[in-house]
């Protein structure tokens, strides 16, 4: 270790954990490999339970290599199987991207169920989170570890079955919104989520950190009374700039003090501030919030006559998900929509107060020492940060500044074509739908074809990302969630 390395360590600093304990059961995993090659696979789970409940955690990770190994064709590099000990230590373990976290992060939920524990695995979206539990699914056979996945258009049943199994996967909103939803159960046999155990969160940066203080809303429908659609067409003829102002960073609209005139004259010459009008004032800044702030093809589509939230997290439609408080109604009333029932808030959770329930915590990311200080100081964890296997010959280029929209565009799209010259596959990641449409229609002007993936057409999703990688193609998707721009109203769901 360096003297560098010595004195960060000596200060705490995040990512400088002592890795030297699982760096000296290296060689012992390494000389267990050839003996196990010729155990049976029914017995690896036998092999695997009895280390596990005998603390021997050199003799799992060298049968959990195997299993892998066997079910997948993939044998786990050491830096994978520091990754995992990391995890089981209840590190948040960072591994650079393509270093195999998935796995990792499979084989410690694993040794986490051995133990006894029920373990969730928190993904960002729904998508990710059946792609893990059914890539990693043959490894859980082999550890005799039992695994299933929940995504926000499973049923009642379907929850049952994955809340049962030893490992359950699923996004963050939708471990988030069973929870919620339990929490106004009035039968306690009619509770989903078992008691929090164990949380093995990916993009554990993101999920921590960014989108700690994310309410997720869970809404129940109240009947319109009409009021919606009035306020919204009162909204709709206010002027912006005059009788309405943004806040400079698009968050929050307040009515002017001449707008505040022209409301009470057009709503029969009421007074907006008399406590008796509360609701009307209330009413008028949700409507001018639909108006202001919350934006078609960025923060919702509008698909077979009806509003549909794009979630933040994929860029893509959120299933049975609705703002409440009348915003939904609003934004009906503007899109010239026929309004659905209203949504009235019946709970909410912040994601940090998710992830506090359980008792034992960790994770896994690509990014987690430049958010350690916050990962100490809100959940108590320590970042582990792991080498790559081999070194990284990525060429990162410095960011560069655009004066206006249009130009940096025309230079992506520059950049694009000098790529897709060589063949070379180019995948966009952009912040919206509108984005998204835009900058395709930009290649297709310039001559170069490409695939749009954004709410539009999710049902495509996975036959997209597999050409992703093909030669010379250029795909063009919304952004996954580190990049997105933030809502600015608040979401909740069904």
């Amino acid at each position: 270790m360096s003297l560098h390395d010595r004195v960060r360590r000596f200060l705490r600093r995040p990512g400088t954990a002592d890795l030297t304990r699982f760096r000296q059961l290296l060689p012992v995993i390494a000389a267990r490999e050839d003996a196990l090659r010729q155990v049976p696979d029914g017995a690896l789970a036998s092999r695997a339970a009895k280390a596990s409940a005998g603390g021997d955690t050199a003799e799992f990770a060298a049968v959990a290599r195997e299993a892998a190994r066997r079910a997948l064709g993939e044998r786990p590099h050491d830096v994978q199987l520091l990754g995992t000990l990391a995890m089981l230590s209840g590190y948040v373990a960072e591994m650079a991207t393509g270093e195999g976290k998935t796995l990792s992060g499979a084989l410690a939920a694993a040794g986490y169920a051995l133990r006894g524990h029920r373990v969730h695995v928190m993904s960002v979206n729904d998508y990710l989170a059946r792609r893990d539990a059914d890539w990693m699914r043959p490894v859980y056979q082999l550890l005799g570890v039992s695994c299933d996945w929940i995504a926000q258009d499973s049923d009642r049943r379907q929850r049952e079955d994955a809340y049962a199994a030893q490992v359950t996967y699923g996004s963050v909103s939708e471990l988030g919104f069973d929870v919620l939803r339990d929490r106004l159960r009035e039968d306690v046999t009619e509770l989903l989520v078992p008691a929090p155990d164990v949380v093995l969160v990916d993009e554990a940066d993101f999920v921590l950190i960014d989108e700690a203080l994310v309410p997720l809303v869970l809404a129940g429908a109240a009947p319109d009374d009409g009021a919606d659609r009035d306020l919204a067409a009162l909204a709709r003829r206010l002027r912006p700039g005059q009788d309405y102002l943004v806040d400079d960073e698009g968050r929050n609209v307040q009515l002017s003090d001449e707008g505040a005139v022209a409301a009470e004259q057009a709503l029969g010459g009421i007074d907006l501030y008399d406590g008796a009008n509360l609701a009307i004032l209330t009413g008028l800044n949700v409507a001018l919030h639909a108006q202001a702030l919350v934006h078609r093809d960025v923060h919702y589509i509008v698909r077979d006559g009806g509003v549909h939230l794009v979630n933040e997290a994929r860029g893509r439609v959120a299933a049975l998900q609705r703002w409440p408080d009348g915003l939904q109604a609003a934004i009906e009333a503007k899109e010239g929509l026929t309004a659905s029932d209203s949504g009235e808030v019946l709970d909410s959770l912040t994601i940090e107060s998710l992830i506090l329930r359980y008792p034992l915590a960790c994770g896994m990311t690509g990014t987690a020492v430049a958010v350690g200080e916050e990962l100490r100081e809100f959940y108590r964890l320590e970042v582990a940060a792991i080498e790559p296997n081999r070194p990284c010959l990525r060429d990162d280029q410095p960011d560069r500044v655009y004066a206006s929209t249009v130009d940096k565009e025309r230079a992506v799209v520059a950049e694009i074509a000098a790529a897709h010259g060589s063949g070379q596959p180019v995948l966009v990641g952009t912040l919206d739908v509108a984005e998204s449409e835009r900058l395709a229609a930009a290649l297709r002007v310039a001559g170069l074809d490409c695939v749009v993936l954004n709410a539009r057409n999710e049902a495509e999703e996975a036959a997209i990302i597999a050409q992703a990688g093909s030669y010379g193609a250029i795909t063009v998707s919304t952004a996954d969630g580190r990049t997105r721009y933030r809502h600015p109203a608040r979401r909740c769901g069904g």
